[in-house]
């Protein structure tokens, strides 16, 4: 279930928390960041992740297969853009979506 967190003390008001399981596929987290982006009705929102990520472009790894850069950028460009989103990438690599985010930037 997502957590809401409404504080005033904080400038982001919509987290999504999940503790990956055994079970959790990529089609999962990406149904999963699916359904927070588009329920997301603030002006900014996070999305955190922490885990093993895949040596060379910092993609996030599951059991099944891995979550992208461009996966995650598409489901904000169809679901939150305009809002300000925060990602932050508790693993290896993540520069390499730094670099990517910076890159769609510049287009």
């Amino acid at each position: 279930q997502d957590m809401v967190n409404e504080s005033e003390m904080y400038s982001m008001k919509y987290v999504m928390v999940d503790f990956p399981g055994n079970q959790c596929t990529r089609d999962y987290y990406l149904k999963r960041i699916e359904h927070f982006f588009a329920n997301c009705d603030k002006d900014s929102a996070m999305l955190w992740y922490t885990g093993a990520a895949e040596k060379g472009t910092g993609n996030w790894c599951f059991k099944d297969g891995v979550i992208t850069f461009q996966d995650v950028f598409e489901l904000y460009l169809n679901h939150l853009r305009g809002t300000v989103l925060s990602l932050v990438c508790d693993c290896s690599y993540s520069g390499k979506w730094r670099d990517e985010c910076i890159r769609k930037y510049d287009e």
